[in-house]
């Protein structure tokens, strides 16, 4: 089955792309865009050794991307109904895991690979969380059974699939156009990426009290989306602890060591403002000292 990458709410200007420095000035709109990124992507595939070029996409467009969930699923050799095959699956991992039950068997042999292309993340917006949602339930069904195949000695559960449901936002293809990269390669985290200006940022929280628990749930989600990492605990991987207040250990920690920036959740909301900016960085002295 071919890769799909899938279109929702149609195309849309990116003429302001051409006050970005890396930004080829010709690009004024996403399907050119997509035009360039697939004619940079043939040539790379010309130019290896094989000559193969799995990681093409056939381009379509979609309301809310449920025919194609529906079709991954089906090449999956699962049903339509995702919560269904959750359960199934379920039922098969006790199965297999439960001695004195009889072994059953799940099979999972397709490579089909959908890509979501979206102008914005909007979390009052149906499509956008009915996809978010989709993209779990489905890595759940086949890490279940990755997990399982390698836990479980004479297991009957059989995973030949590849297969990947993929939420990215335009900078992401924007980021692979620059950078010559798959959109396959854009991510190896399957849940919602918008774009890449906090890749390499571990974010930590310290100080916040239960009622900022909300809060502090849609600012990791952010940190997500914009390709950043979170952690609970501090260590010396983490290059950025948000800070509500300056009594707790973890501040007073990492003040002592000073070794990564301290700031508040001002500095996760300032940088998504900017998401669509392609040569934004959140470590710019000016956007670091500015919250």
């Amino acid at each position: 089955m071919p890769n799909k990458l899938c279109i929702i709410e149609g195309d849309f200007d990116l003429s302001y792309l051409k006050s970005a420095k890396k930004c080829d000035s010709s690009i004024s709109s996403l399907n050119e865009l997509i035009d360039w990124y697939k004619s940079k992507s043939s040539e790379r595939v010309a130019e290896s050794s094989t000559g193969e070029n799995s990681n093409d996409y056939v381009v379509i467009n979609s309301a809310d991307g449920s025919e194609l969930c529906a079709s991954l699923l089906q090449d999956m050799s699962t049903t339509y109904d995702i919560d269904a095959t959750l359960i199934n699956n379920n039922t098969i991992i006790n199965a297999n895991n439960n001695p004195n039950e009889s072994k059953l068997v799940s099979r999972v042999s397709s490579s089909s690979f959908v890509c979501f292309l979206l102008n914005d993340f909007n979390q009052e917006d149906s499509v956008f969380l009915k996809l978010e949602e989709t993209q779990s339930k489905i890595s759940s069904i086949l890490n279940a059974i990755n997990n399982t195949t390698l836990n479980t000695s004479n297991t009957t559960m059989i995973n030949n699939s590849s297969s990947r449901i993929l939420i990215f936002g335009w900078p992401i293809l924007n980021h692979c156009y620059e950078s010559n990269l798959s959109l396959l390669n854009a991510s190896d985290i399957d849940r919602p990426l918008y774009c890449k200006s906090m890749s390499g940022c571990f974010v930590c929280f310290t100080g916040f009290k239960k009622e900022n628990k909300h809060m502090v749930a849609q600012c990791i989600k952010l940190v997500h989306y914009m390709g950043g990492s979170v952690r609970k605990e501090y260590n010396k991987k983490i290059t950025h602890l948000i800070v509500k207040s300056t009594l707790s250990t973890k501040y007073k920690t990492a003040y002592n060591i000073g070794r990564c920036h301290l700031l508040t959740e001002d500095w996760i909301l300032n940088s998504w403002n900017h998401r669509n900016q392609v040569d934004f960085n959140v470590n710019y002295e000016e956007n670091v000292h500015s919250n």
